[in-house]
């Protein structure tokens, strides 16, 4: 029985560090791409700012002698937006994801706690059956116990019975052996 409490305990350590676990590497995955989609958007900024500066700085030389095409300048902010867009897409998802991670961890810490409460009353019983077994047992020992010392006050009683009639017939013999040199 304590067998089984022990291992009750073990599978309900190995469910709370299994799902700690699987929590924590899904955690670690979301934070890990957060974190790459950041650095993205930085290195996004600092090519268009660089690009951009360029960009300016051609332009600037060529307004000396030509006019800006205008209708490129619109491409370039269009592309610009473009990746922006995607990047803010590609955040939004990565938050979507996080907040479902988080959602379903809820979910796994309530059905845990469920389980928790449907195995303490397991455990109140098996605790119970083995404090019963113990009284069963001790109880078995203490009557075993007395039919033992009633069964050895027995035998001691027939040993010195045997040990009174030893005596006795020892002392027959004797006056028999008496007798018999009294006779001759």
């Amino acid at each position: 029985m304590q067998f089984k409490e022990e291992l009750i305990k073990v599978i309900i350590n190995l469910i709370e560090e299994l799902f700690e676990c699987k929590v924590n590497s899904i955690m670690q995955e979301v934070n890990e791409k957060l974190t790459r989609m950041h650095q993205d958007i930085e290195n996004m900024q600092d090519v268009l700012v660089k690009h951009f500066s360029q960009q300016i700085a051609h332009s600037r030389a060529e307004s000396l002698s030509e006019t800006i095409d205008t209708a490129e300048e619109d491409q370039f902010k269009k592309s610009i937006n473009a990746e922006l867009d995607t990047l803010n897409i590609r955040i939004q998802q990565l938050e979507y994801t996080n907040h479902i991670i988080l959602d379903t961890q809820s979910v796994y810490k309530t059905n845990f706690k469920e389980l928790e409460r449907k195995i303490q009353p397991l455990q109140e019983q098996i605790n119970k059956s083995i404090e019963e077994m113990k009284k069963d047992l001790k109880d078995k020992q203490t009557f075993q116990w007395t039919v033992l010392n009633d069964q050895i006050e027995r035998v001691e009683k027939y040993v010195q019975k045997l040990k009174q009639a030893d005596m006795l017939f020892q002392q027959q013999q004797q006056l028999q052996s008496q007798n018999n040199k009294k006779q001759k």
